[in-house]
């Protein structure tokens, strides 16, 4: 049975980027998880074999102990690694590499074995010989420590050679000498044939079932992607032959080409040539909506929304359906969603019924601020520093808070209207635990804004007369602190800070889960700010302004290296960009003509390139917005948070249930 008939002509390559491991004689990629770790194989001049780790654009090497050979074919979003190390006896084994500890795995009966993929739930696809080096290979799914064989009917071999988290492997098989690709999906085997190719192999599905492998025809070796009913080959320019190994759910493919009789390892991003975007409307009367924060695992988007009212609720954006946070709150007309996890953890700041002048919520109603973090309908405060007010920026997957807190100090250099100076806070892990994150040496307060699922946290200190703490963060020293607490100076572009002057100052505004820094700086003379990356090996890099624009700020940054912020021109006019592969781009310029919104500010990009923001509809409303890229460069479907059904609020709260009930013990 042919699965794929229908056949599309090479188009130009996407940008491409080689690795090469120093030294070797060879090098070839085999596998790529949804944070663009690639794992692969390199030879040296010994006739030695060695798996490597290519991650955040470092190279390290992967040895079993004691091995002489070891190859690397599987890798997934935690990091663990798969593969194969043999020794001078020459039998294979097979192995996994979870944080930093090897296991050696081996089917049962089997004489030589490797394992070739791993998917996020851990489930393993191997291939084996019961006879050592017999040529005679097999399958053999390894999940939970259940083992199932799987052989093609009638098959002289079956190879397998990848799985997907919803447990659909791919592989070949061989019968009278012709290897043919298969994907074995819900107990139904499909024939994977190149048209007219002599050899079709398949080895790598991505989470929404598209295929990538090669195939040789008239005696030369292309890669394919398989994906909407279509084969689109992928040849790298000027190689011999060219054949790819794997694909994430973003449309990332890798692998390997020759060229002058050298293999080199080769990662292949798919940019999004476009969005389409999403208006994601506001409460029932309200007129404006900000998102902020969008989750790859749970689709959930946090965010506020104005009422018919007037006043301002935390949200929460779901499938088409618009949450509404705030009841029961703690009093106060005016909340918001600032940050969640993949858990359906949420957290904000909210205000009581209290009145309190130092308007640290920032919407200058005069009312008390707290933060909360809400899960499975409850919305709970956390506490302070003995101080009145506080606020929340974000929680990370191990339900770590960070945000700002007030002391009951006073101190009277602080900015009007506060009076009490304030410091960066982590809540947790345990129920009202609070610890302060210290400022740098000479600085007498603190602003953290993010921190990763490492205990990283980024932000800015200062003192209490030049740090900004409502609408745009800002201190005179942009920091990171390491997951100990200790704070690390991430330096400047030449400038300091003038809270007098809009978003000009420094600071760390996202670290993701690679220790990668952006925020923003300002430049020397403190009157305008740019955009930065910080890495601990280049340090801080300029990301620069849009043409003809005066500032940016970077808000977010994935697990890709993909950054989004602001860019504005000297009048404060904003819009939204996108920063990838060393370039910065209006993330209008993306958009469909007939887009609802014109884009203003990209707030939060999740690993699967999804932008959520706010912009401006033709009326000059403000409403939060979801750009969901449409990678088509070669054919891959693209994912979307949205779906095709009809969710009511009952269907949602039960949801809401089901996640808190998967949320970490102290915090449900």
């Amino acid at each position: 049975m042919l699965f794929g008939c229908a056949f599309a002509e090479a188009q130009t390559s996407p940008p491409y980027t080689t690795i090469d491991f120093p030294g070797a004689t060879s090098t070839s990629a085999w596998a790529i998880n949804n944070k663009g770790d690639v794992a692969g194989v390199y030879s040296l001049p010994n006739g030695t074999s060695h798996g490597f780790l290519w991650s955040g654009g470092h190279l390290s090497s992967i040895d079993f102990p004691g091995a002489s050979n070891t190859r690397t074919f599987g890798i997934n979003d935690q990091g663990d690694l798969v593969g194969d190390y043999y020794n001078t006896s020459g039998f294979t084994h097979g192995f996994v590499l979870t944080k930093g500890r090897f296991v050696a795995v081996d089917v049962p009966g089997a004489g030589a074995d490797a394992l070739a993929g791993i998917n996020n739930h851990g489930a393993i696809i191997a291939a084996y010989n019961v006879v050592a080096n017999d040529g005679i290979a097999h399958t053999a799914i390894i999940e939970g420590g259940m083992i199932r064989k799987y052989d093609y009917p009638a098959a002289a071999l079956t190879l397998g050679n990848g799985i997907n988290d919803a447990g659909d492997i791919v592989g070949n098989y061989q019968i009278s000498g012709v290897s043919h690709g298969f994907v074995l999906s819900n107990g139904k085997t499909t024939t994977i044939d190149f048209p007219s190719a002599t050899f079709t192999g398949t080895y790598g599905i991505s989470a929404s079932g598209d295929l990538v492998g090669r195939y040789t025809l008239n005696g030369v070796t292309h890669g394919y992607v398989y994906s909407g009913g279509k084969f689109t080959p992928i040849d790298i320019p000027g190689s011999t032959a060219t054949a790819v190994s794997a694909l994430n759910s973003v449309g990332d493919i890798v692998g390997r080409y020759t060229s002058n009789g050298i293999s080199h390892a080769f990662v292949m991003n798919s940019p999004a040539a476009s969005y389409t975007i999403t208006d994601l409307g506001t409460l029932p009367g309200g007129s404006f909506s900000q998102a902020v924060q969008g989750n790859t695992d749970n689709g959930l988007i946090a965010g506020l929304s104005g009422t018919a009212g007037g006043d301002t609720h935390a949200v929460l954006w779901q499938f088409g359906q618009t949450i509404d946070l705030a009841t029961p709150a703690f009093g106060g007309p005016n909340s918001a969603a600032v940050g969640l996890n993949s858990w359906g953890a949420v957290v904000g700041q909210a205000e009581t019924a209290e009145h309190d002048e130092e308007d640290f919520c920032g919407d200058g109603s005069g009312f008390r601020c707290v933060p909360f973090v809400w899960q499975n309908g409850i919305m709970s405060q956390l506490p302070t520093l003995g101080g009145p007010n506080g606020v929340v920026d974000t929680v990370n997957n191990s339900g770590l808070i960070v945000g700002i807190a007030q002391t009951a100090a006073r101190d009277s250099s602080c900015i009007p209207p506060r009076t009490h100076p304030y410091q960066g806070v982590v809540w947790g892990p345990a129920p009202g635990q609070i610890r302060v994150l210290r400022p740098l040496p000479g600085d007498t307060v603190s602003l953290p804004f993010w921190i990763n699922d490492s205990g990283q946290a980024v932000g800015a200190s200062g003192l209490c007369s030049n740090t900004v703490v409502t609408g745009v963060l800002a201190g005179a020293h942009a920091v990171l602190w390491d997951s100990d607490g200790t704070p690390f100076d991430l330096g400047s572009l030449g400038g300091t800070v003038d809270p007098s002057l809009f978003a000009v100052g420094n600071r760390g505004t996202y670290i993701n889960n690679r220790g990668e820094v952006v925020g923003g700086s300002a430049l020397e003379g403190n009157k305008t700010g740019h955009a930065f990356l910080w890495t601990r090996d280049a340090g801080m890099k300029d990301l620069g302004v849009l043409p003809g624009d005066f500032n940016t700020g970077a808000i977010a940054i994935n697990n890709r290296g993909e950054v989004v912020g602001a860019s504005n021109d000297d009048k404060g006019n904003s819009r939204a960009f996108i920063w990838r592969n060393g370039i910065m781009t209006d993330l209008n310029s993306l958009a469909p003509a007939d887009s609802p919104l014109y884009l203003l500010v990209a707030a939060g990009i999740n690993d699967r390139g999804e932008i959520v923001g706010w912009g401006a509809t033709k009326s000059g409303d403000v409403h939060a917005f979801l750009a969901t890229p449409n990678n088509v460069p070669y054919g891959i479907v693209a994912l979307g948070v949205q779906r095709p059904e009809v969710w009511s609020e009952a269907k949602s709260k039960n949801l809401m249930r089901q996640i808190g009930k998967r949320i970490p013990a102290w915090m449900r």
